[in-house]
């Protein structure tokens, strides 16, 4: 990242809490990554590659990219083997608890309030 200071970050899948997947046009979208609380980058640090007013705590994201629905499912499966605890997945503001577990929905909606993005993540370890 950056032309005058050159700045590589290494974001192991473990240290991502969430990807969110904003479509734009056509097949194209961007994804922004969630990391964990406890991990901070500055805003300045990841421009122009951080979600848009995301300062307290800024989301690196992955921006125009072709085929964005491919690469989320992608990604979403990368998180869920990454992660020792079981990752619940969310679609329209529902969770899907694995296979064999109760949901605990309440849990989730505190998260997902939390980031205040609308959006809810692709993927999210509980």
């Amino acid at each position: 990242v950056g032309i005058v200071l050159t700045v590589t970050f290494n974001l192991p899948l473990r240290r991502i809490e969430a990807a969110r997947l904003q479509p734009t046009t056509g097949s194209s979208g961007d994804i922004a990554l969630v990391l964990n609380a406890e991990d901070r980058i500055g805003y300045l640090h990841l421009w122009p590659h951080v979600r848009p007013w995301r300062f307290a705590r800024t989301e690196p994201t992955l921006r125009a990219l072709p085929q964005a629905a491919q690469v989320a499912r992608l990604l979403a499966d990368a998180l869920a083997k990454s992660v020792v605890v079981p990752v619940r997945t969310v679609a329209d503001g529902r969770e899907q608890a694995p296979a064999g577990e109760p949901r605990q929905d309440q849990g989730l909606r505190s998260r997902q309030t939390a980031h205040g993005s609308g959006h809810p993540p692709m993927a999210n370890a509980a």
